[in-house]
């Protein structure tokens, strides 16, 4: 009546205090995709940068597939913080996209990669690539990589413990709570 949005939603309590509006809370299943997000955006723009200092074809493709992951990332935050009506629907329409992309980067840097074979080999031509710069970002990808499954682990099993669900909904539990 005074509205606010209830006390609880799915199991989460928290107390409301007359006269003060809720605010809204990430899950930590939302919180692991937005940290995922910001990761691979840094990445990606960092690696796009040191692609072409590096002028590596291999480095611009991966980064290309590092774009298309923070995208996915952020399309699914935004599922998991869906009403649960458009959740199921945004989650699939965001893999689609995902593969669409992966897709299209793939073919465009295999097409790229045929074009730098089929050239005449001229010194001109060629250009060496920086092998340093690109060990430096396989580690850097990996070190991400890591840090993000370790966030999963450790939010996801926090919310398992806080908020066990029936083994019939599956899924990490609310992503957007409200707390007062």
């Amino acid at each position: 009546s005074d509205g606010l949005p209830p006390a609880t939603e799915l199991g989460q309590l928290s107390i409301r205090m007359p006269g003060r509006r809720c605010k809204p809370r990430l899950s930590n299943n939302a919180k692991v995709l937005l940290l995922a997000c910001c990761l691979f955006s840094c990445i990606t723009v960092s690696q796009y940068v040191a692609a072409l200092m590096a002028h590596s074809l291999a480095l611009a493709a991966d980064c290309a597939s590092m774009l298309a992951d923070a995208l996915s990332f952020l399309g699914n935050l935004l599922a998991e913080c869906a009403p649960p009506g458009r959740k199921a629907f945004l989650e699939l329409f965001m893999s689609a996209v995902s593969l669409m992309l992966l897709g299209g980067f793939t073919l465009f840097f295999v097409l790229q990669a045929l074009d730098n074979l089929d050239g005449d080999g001229s010194a001109g031509e060629r250009v060496e690539v920086n092998a340093h710069i690109v060990i430096a970002f396989a580690v850097l990808g990996i070190l991400f990589d890591i840090t993000s499954l370790a966030a999963f682990k450790i939010w996801h099993l926090d919310d398992v413990h806080k908020h066990p669900e029936p083994p019939i909904l599956g899924g990490l539990g609310s992503p957007c709570t409200f707390s007062g």
